[in-house]
């Protein structure tokens, strides 16, 4: 079973926030209604689950783990759509180390003789914050309401998915790091039978220097080495 997705409705007063949320839930227009607390919905759409939490932004903890944020203002009323630069402001404040999806919604468009703001207005505000941006109506048929939500919950699905890979990446070249590298050997040179002996002669007369005091000495031990070496070298 997947894990819910938080997908928290803001907006300002009669702005259709709650009667989107209930024309994808029932499928039903609900024109006049309002929540005074915080609601929250259980939906199952082609398998995936969210929880619609219908909000008026002051609880800051729902905002702060949300998964998506759905941003609704009326085109007949200016008020609204100038608020959610509050709201916008608490979103990203809130949030400010994710990169949280968010989607701002006109409502209302079915009554364009009384549009206070324009579609360039709402589609600007949403470009400039980096958002998506739907112009629609409670109105309208129930499936283009939900995919509103399901267009969020995609975006933060592929959002989490890339996380995820990140992190797996992250481990694995971590794992890697603390792994002590042996570095190869350098393979063993084989000695020639001439090496061999003059390392072995050598070797016998630089003990014998090393215990010699005089000069004679040392003298009477390089004479044997000299020959020892000639005669080996003319053996091969």
């Amino acid at each position: 079973m997947h894990h819910s997705s938080k997908i928290i409705v803001m907006g300002g007063k009669c702005s259709g926030k709650t009667a989107l949320v209930l024309r994808c839930l029932t499928g039903q227009f609900f024109p006049q209604t309002s929540t005074k607390t915080d609601t929250a919905y259980h939906f199952e759409h082609n398998g995936n689950l969210m929880d619609i939490i219908d909000t008026k932004g002051k609880n800051e903890a729902l905002v702060s783990f949300a998964d998506g944020i759905v941003l609704v203002y009326s085109i007949t009323d200016r008020t609204s759509f100038l608020y959610l630069r509050t709201l916008m402001a608490k979103v990203r404040y809130l949030n400010f180390k994710r990169d949280l999806k968010i989607i701002v919604v006109g409502t209302k468009n079915d009554k364009a003789k009384d549009r206070e703001v324009s579609l360039y207005e709402g589609q600007e505000y949403a470009v400039d914050n980096g958002c998506f941006f739907v112009e629609t109506s409670a109105c309208i048929p129930k499936h283009d309401i939900q995919d509103i939500f399901t267009q969020v919950l995609t975006k933060t699905q592929q959002e989490k998915t890339s996380l995820r890979i990140k992190r797996r990446s992250r481990a694995s070249s971590s794992d890697y790091d603390s792994t002590s590298v042996t570095p190869p050997q350098s393979p063993t040179r084989k000695l020639s039978s001439s090496q061999k002996i003059y390392d072995s002669v050598r070797n016998f007369v630089q003990k014998k220097r090393r215990q010699s005091t005089s000069d004679y000495q040392r003298q009477y031990y390089q004479r044997p080495l000299n020959r020892a070496l000639s005669k080996s070298l003319m053996m091969f």
